[in-house]
């Protein structure tokens, strides 16, 4: 089997349960991750921004979105 080219490593979605938060993350062609958190415990939706580096582990922005 071939090895799996950069793109589509760079591109992988990400998907993490932490203490009753999901994160689901969608990778995109600009190798920048949108993502949103939910939580059983709250309606609030963040949206979350995740950039992947190659020398720094992948680092999220928290944007709290408009109420």
């Amino acid at each position: 089997m071939s090895p799996s080219p950069p793109r589509v490593r760079r591109a992988a979605c990400v998907a993490a349960v932490m203490g009753g938060v999901r994160l689901h993350a969608v990778a995109s062609a600009t190798n920048i991750e949108s993502a949103s958190w939910t939580s059983a415990s709250s309606t609030t939706n963040l949206l979350y921004y995740v950039e992947c580096h190659r020398r720094l582990p992948v680092s999220a922005v928290l944007l709290a979105s408009p109420p």
